[in-house]
């Protein structure tokens, strides 16, 4: 599902900009968790656990390339790849972290993987402190996040020249202003070299 559709998020991110992908995006994969954790022993695939995978995923899908864009867009361009390292470390380090909090979170342990109901209801449990934790995400990416008009959005990066232009209008492409100053100034003294010639001429 990511695969499909992380272009149609990154340009819905490149429009309006990554604050509201970012707070409906966990909104959803709450949504998802939620219904996860109504499973239980008899429940059945197609009817109980698809739904609640595909809504996680989409609830996924629309905050992860957001969430790359709004990082990359915080840093100069020239520190995008630092940015990006980092950001993908923290949430490598975030996925160990909950791996082993949500468990004990949870009351999941050895006993309870053999006890009968225990580990169902333990589950339970940890489907809705995951969803708790999306929602509060979601408060925190609508509060802290600029609007997206204030946002510069990051489009088709290279070594030799800047990002492509934003989607939203009388937004400059990122980078754009220091390759002006540069051409500026490199401009002004070959602007200066004839008038210099013509001085010197008899």
């Amino acid at each position: 599902m990511m695969l499909l559709l992380s272009p149609s998020a990154g340009r819905v991110s490149a429009r309006f900009g990554p604050r509201w992908p970012m707070t409906v995006g966990p909104l959803v994969a709450a949504v998802g968790f939620l219904l996860l954790g109504r499973l239980g022993p008899d429940s059945a695939y197609l009817t109980d656990v698809l739904p609640g995978i595909l809504i996680f995923g989409l609830g996924l899908t629309t905050f992860v390339a957001p969430l790359t864009t709004a990082v990359l867009a915080a840093v100069p361009d020239h520190e995008a790849g630092l940015a990006s390292a980092l950001s993908n470390a923290f949430a490598r380090l975030a996925q160990l972290g909950s791996s082993a909090a949500l468990p004990l979170a949870a009351g999941l342990g050895a006993s309870t993987a053999v006890g009968p109901g225990e580990f169902a209801a333990g589950f339970s449990r940890a489907m809705l402190i995951s969803a708790a934790v999306l929602v509060v995400g979601s408060a925190i990416a609508f509060l802290t996040i600029r609007r997206g008009g204030d946002e510069p959005v990051v489009q088709l990066a290279s070594l030799t020249q800047g990002c492509g232009p934003s989607a939203r209008r009388g937004r400059a492409p990122f980078g754009a202003a220091r390759e002006r100053r540069a051409l500026s100034q490199t401009a002004q003294p070959e602007a200066a070299r004839p008038q210099t010639a013509q001085r010197r001429a008899p």
